[in-house]
């Protein structure tokens, strides 16, 4: 994934997704489907993709953004495994392809979310990931089934994840 040098974003949120599976879908061997939903954080910013909702989170004041999408829970042909990563800045939440997070981190017992398309299949989408400057210092991610972030100001693509089933 590139650099990106992205304005200050607004306080706007990606709106809410909703995913609808195609029910002749035709999956590779060894998918094991696994939906992956978008969690937001208002107060910080904060965007987490993830396949389960954390216990308690609610009371810190994360809310649900909505589905993504559909990923495998184990490795199939052309797949790569896709990290949830903390970024350098306090509550910068990123996905990634790389376990070592671009300079970030993931905790030791945090394996992948999942694996992800690395072609494009029939029945997939991209997933791209999404980044820009909150508070004027402080990088933010999210990720996005669109290519221009869900037209968020300030907002700039910064590169496609993978390809996920719908």
């Amino acid at each position: 994934m590139s650099e990106v040098h992205a304005q200050d974003a607004q306080s706007e949120s990606p709106p809410a997704t909703t995913v609808h599976m195609e029910a002749t879908l035709s999956l590779p061997p060894g998918v094991m489907l696994r939906e992956i939903l978008r969690l937001h954080r208002p107060s910080s910013q904060t965007f987490a993709t993830l396949w389960f909702w954390p216990q308690n989170w609610e009371e810190i004041g994360w809310k649900m953004g909505g589905s993504l999408g559909f990923i495998s829970a184990a490795p199939f042909e052309n797949s790569a495994p896709i990290y949830w990563c903390w970024g350098i800045t306090n509550w910068d939440m990123f996905s990634y392809l790389d376990p070592n997070c671009e300079g970030g981190y993931r905790t030791p017992d945090n394996g992948p979310v999942g694996f992800i398309s690395t072609v494009q299949l029939p029945g997939t989408t991209p997933l791209y990931r999404c980044v820009f400057k909150w508070n004027g210092t402080q990088w933010r991610h999210f990720d996005s089934l669109q290519a221009n972030c869900e037209g968020v100001p300030a907002v700039t693509n910064d590169g496609t994840l993978g390809y996920v089933f719908l």
